[in-house]
C-alpha cells in the first residue's frame, strides 16, 4: 500500500481528521500515521488486511445508524384525493399521471403512434381512482373491467362509487396471487359478479366471509388436483 492509497483510504473512513481517528483504531501513535503520509516511513506489509476489516466495522457502524434513521423517519404521504390527469388509448390507461392536460398531450405525443391518437382520451381523477383502474385492469383475466366499472358505477349498493374504488386502489398486486383471490373474492361479495360469467347476480352476495371463501376455492383446487391424477 502507498501513502496516497493511505490517504484516501483514511478520509472515506474517518473524515478530514482522519489520522487520529486511524491511529485510535490501529492502536499506533499518531506520528506513525504522519510518518507514512509523509513518506518518512514506509506504510507496512499487511495494513491492508487491517484497514480492510475496519473498514468493514466503520460501513456495520454506518449501515445501523442508517436503518436507526430509517426506523424513526415517518414516511411522506401521498395525498390520494389528488387530482390528476390520466391518458386512455381505446380503453386502455396508462400508469403515467400528469398534473396538466398539456403535459399529458405530450406524453401522448410521444409514446403513442401517431395513427392511434385519436384512440386517445383525456380523464380527470384523483390518484385514488387511478390506482383502483390500474388494479382492475391487472385482474382483467379475473373479471372484464368494463363489467366491472358498470357495477361500481350503477348506484345498486350500499357503499359509494369512491368507496369502492378506494377498496380496490388498496388490493395488493402481489406475486403469491393472494391480491387476485381478495379482488375475486371483493367482486363477488360486495359487487353480487359472477367473474365466471361476467354476470349480475344479487344472490351470490354476503354469502361468506374471506376465510371461508379461500377455503372453498382450496377444496375446488385439490378436487381438480384428484382429477388430474385420475
Amino acid at each position: 500500500m502507498n501513502k496516497e492509497m493511505l490517504i484516501k483510504t483514511g478520509s472515506a473512513f474517518f473524515g478530514k481528521q482522519w489520522q487520529s481517528e486511524m491511529a485510535e483504531n490501529l492502536n499506533v501513535n499518531p506520528r506513525v500515521i504522519r510518518y507514512w503520509v509523509a513518506g518518512e516511513r514506509e506504510v507496512p506489509s499487511g495494513l491492508e488486511n487491517e484497514l480492510i476489516a475496519l473498514g468493514e466495522i466503520r460501513k456495520a457502524q454506518i449501515d445501523s445508524a442508517v436503518n436507526a434513521l430509517k426506523a424513526h423517519t415517518k414516511p411522506q404521504k401521498i395525498d390520494l384525493s389528488k387530482t390528476v390527469i390520466t391518458v386512455s388509448e381505446n380503453g386502455y390507461v396508462y400508469d403515467e399521471v400528469f398534473e396538466t392536460l398539456k403535459d399529458a398531450q405530450a406524453f401522448a405525443q410521444d409514446a403513442i403512434d401517431a395513427d392511434d391518437l385519436y384512440l386517445v382520451k383525456y380523464y380527470e381523477m384523483s390518484l385514488e381512482k387511478h390506482s383502483a383502474l390500474l388494479t382492475i385492469q391487472y385482474f382483467s383475466d379475473v373479471c372484464d373491467p368494463q363489467t366491472v366499472l358498470s357495477a361500481i358505477e350503477s348506484g345498486k349498493f350500499e357503499k359509494s362509487s369512491e368507496e369502492y374504488f378506494r377498496i380496490i386502489a388498496n388490493i395488493h398486486l402481489d406475486a403469491m396471487g393472494v391480491g387476485k383471490a381478495y379482488y375475486a373474492y371483493f367482486l363477488k361479495n360486495e359487487l353480487c359478479l359472477n367473474c365466471e360469467s361476467n354476470i349480475y347476480e344479487p344472490h351470490i352476495a354476503k354469502t361468506m366471509t374471506y376465510k371461508q371463501y379461500a377455503l372453498h376455492q382450496l377444496s375446488q383446487l385439490i378436487e381438480l388436483v384428484a382429477d388430474i391424477e385420475e
